[in-house]
């Protein structure tokens, strides 16, 4: 009897059989009526906060922000594509990451509330345009080419701006804490590449400088006195620094 056990586990583990928690039936329909019927004190308190939006649109926080900017997430398109879905034939589930709608647009957790829309309406669109151009005005010009800013942070002793570019590659600039952004960035380093790290969200960026390599983590997933992200520089493999994120600019 033994044996058999053994050898079903390992023709389990063969075959890839996983087991998730799946969302329940009810909780996507409850969502879609929600949608439906465009309740939005409802739908608002069927997400999981903070609902995160493209950089550099700040993230909603609660429910009243929400119902706040209802009309900046969900526009017309969306609540009927949502409305008018079909449980079985639209929303399915992938894996550890949750259930998708309509190829990734809106993602939903186990409990049926929703983690992620990444689906962006024209008034959001138009809002992250206009941020960026005047987050550009903002900046030294040898920095003010990107196509998306990705994160500002604050060590105890550097400023730290990461963009995107229009190549899809990553551009690493630093100051010195004293120093503002305007300034010219005593350190320019791009070619940058975005690794994930595992399901829960973590991921770092690597930037390749000489011998130098500097490497900011951000931390979506840790302890509970874990900074949101980590500055490290090294040298071969000597570790030269290593800096806590203090404060996280949006």
């Amino acid at each position: 009897m033994k044996s058999f056990i053994a050898l079903m586990i390992f023709i389990l583990t063969l075959s890839g059989v996983h087991c998730y928690a799946s969302v329940d039936e009810t909780n996507i329909k409850k969502l879609i009526k929600a949608f439906q019927q465009e309740d939005r004190a409802l739908i608002a308190s069927l997400i999981n906060y903070p609902l995160n939006r493209k950089r550099p649109i700040p993230s909603i926080k609660d429910e009243n922000e929400l119902i706040k900017r209802f009309d900046q997430i969900f526009d017309a398109h969306i609540i009927s594509l949502i409305g008018s879905s079909n449980y079985q034939r639209n929303w399915h589930q992938i894996g550890w990451r949750g259930t998708s709608f309509s190829n990734g647009k809106v993602w939903i957790n186990e409990d049926g509330k929703i983690r992620s829309v990444n689906y962006e309406s024209l008034i959001e669109l138009k809002l992250r345009q206009t941020i960026i151009e005047s987050n550009k005005a903002s900046i030294h010009e040898s920095i003010k080419s990107f196509d998306q800013p990705i994160l500002i942070w604050e060590t105890d002793k550097f400023r730290i701006r990461i963009d995107k570019l229009e190549n899809a590659s990553y551009r690493y600039a630093s100051w010195s804490i004293e120093k503002q952004m305007n300034e010219k960035p005593d350190l320019i380093i791009n070619e940058g590449e975005l690794t994930f790290d595992g399901s829960g969200g973590n991921h770092h960026f690597i930037f390749k400088n000489g011998k130098y390599i500097y490497q900011c983590s951000v931390i979506m997933m840790g302890e509970s006195n874990s900074p949101p992200g980590l500055l490290e520089v090294f040298r071969g493999e000597n570790i030269l620094l290593k800096a806590n994120v203090i404060k996280v600019l949006e």
